[in-house]
């Protein structure tokens, strides 16, 4: 009776109840908090990963792109390179003295455009004087020309790797001219001379002459000449010692 009356309806005694139906709150709550956490771990580590792996993705296609392997680094560097440069200004060029006063020459100085050598593209500017034509033949390795006229014009007879003529006609002012590696260039200033700019895809193209000083024909045997055109070893001699011995072929240029 007694036990009744403390207790009347059977109730667990007080503070008993509360414990035990709060812990099982408590675990799941503790629970919930560290798998957010441990979600939001994995969530920043992915994020992470894939940050660096657009990175390296940028990185191998600016490669492949550039063909060069340029970084970063060289692209802000290349930013911040000079881009411009007057032709005609000096002293970033030195008249060549073998060239006759009538016609300008200019020998360049890399160093102050180096955005050339970065893009592997180079300029080239070169004024004939009336009348003048460049004897010597002769084509460009690894590298395309485009060829404008700035003033004047010139007539110029292009061949290919084949012998076969492609293009022979004049270039006037305000034209310009595409010449293929190894096509083979023939240039005569007209009544009023010309004045150029050429541009080629490549920093350090190679410019061999066919004749003249420094050229093929220059440096093979006489009877090699005659056996490979088929001609007497007369004119072979005189095909081997054409261009004349100096710089009077007038040809002025200034390559960057």
């Amino acid at each position: 009776m007694e036990s009744s009356a403390a207790n009347p309806r059977g109730r667990p005694p007080s503070g008993r109840g509360p414990a035990k139906s709060d812990e099982p709150r408590q675990h799941y709550a503790e629970h919930h908090v560290r798998a957010r956490e441990r979600e939001r771990s994995e969530n920043a580590l992915l994020r992470e990963t894939e940050s660096q792996q657009r990175r390296q993705g940028n990185d191998r296609d600016y490669q492949q792109a550039d063909g060069r392997g340029h970084s970063p680094d060289d692209q802000d560097q290349m930013c911040r390179m000079k881009v411009t440069m007057n032709l005609q200004a000096r002293p970033w060029h030195q008249r060549r003295p073998a060239l006759p006063a009538e016609d300008e020459g200019h020998e360049p100085d890399r160093p102050q455009l180096p955005i050339l050598n970065s893009l592997q593209v180079s300029v080239e500017r070169g004024t004939l004087s009336q009348d003048v034509a460049v004897p010597p033949l002769y084509y460009t390795a690894g590298a395309q020309s485009v060829v404008y006229a700035v003033r004047g014009s010139a007539r110029l007879q292009l061949v290919d790797n084949i012998g076969a003529a492609v293009f022979d006609g004049e270039l006037r002012r305000g034209q310009l001219l595409v010449v293929p590696e190894f096509f083979v260039v023939l240039t005569e200033a007209g009544k009023d001379g010309v004045e150029y700019i050429a541009f080629r895809n490549d920093a350090s193209p190679v410019t061999s002459r066919i004749a003249g000083p420094g050229s093929v024909l220059r440096g093979l045997p006489v009877g090699v000449i005659a056996a490979s055109y088929n001609v007497p070893a007369k004119d072979a001699m005189k095909l081997k010692d054409s261009g004349g011995g100096g710089g009077g072929g007038g040809t002025s240029e200034s390559e960057l």
